[in-house]
């Protein structure tokens, strides 16, 4: 357990976000398109870079997605759609990922980042995706939060940016 606090990147180097989301995009296309969910992103321009190691940052965003696209299907929501917002604020980037799928109950929000805690059925989900998101972003000097807005739950992670001068 103790060794989810503590990942650390194998090769931190400049990573673009906007590269990571394309990607884990591309990789989800045919699994979101079958189940008839959009994505929206809204990414602001010449986003900087952070320090990170491209497959972690994936396995972040590829948990989140999945997730989320499992919430929708579950849910039987007739919106079915996952928003993507990347913006940078105080020298911090943000990235915003929130879904259509009805949101999370407050045990379910308090208990998100646990090891082993899932939702899914028996034998589906092992309940790592989120603890192991945890320890990815606090390794990276981020942070990970959830919350619900009004039509599902709403994962928010903040990174710090690599400025060039």
């Amino acid at each position: 357990m103790r060794a989810f606090e503590r990942l650390s990147p194998p090769s931190v180097t400049p990573v673009s976000l906007d590269d990571v989301v394309a990607g884990v995009l591309t990789f989800l296309e045919n699994e979101l398109a079958n189940q008839n969910i959009r994505i929206e992103t809204h990414l602001a321009a010449d986003l900087p870079k952070i320090q990170g190691e491209d497959s972690q940052l994936q396995q972040v965003f590829i948990n989140i997605l999945t997730n989320a696209a499992d919430a929708i299907r579950e849910s039987g929501s007739k919106d079915r759609a996952i928003l993507i917002e990347g913006v940078c604020r105080d020298s911090q980037l943000v990235f915003t990922i929130r879904d259509t799928g009805g949101g999370m109950s407050n045990t379910q929000l308090q208990k998100m980042f646990d090891p082993f805690y899932t939702t899914e059925e028996a034998g589906k989900g092992m309940g790592l995706g989120g603890s192991i998101s945890y320890g990815i972003l606090k390794s990276l000097g981020g942070t990970i939060r959830a919350g619900n807005w009004e039509k599902g739950a709403e994962i928010t992670l903040t990174f710090p940016a690599l400025h060039t001068t």
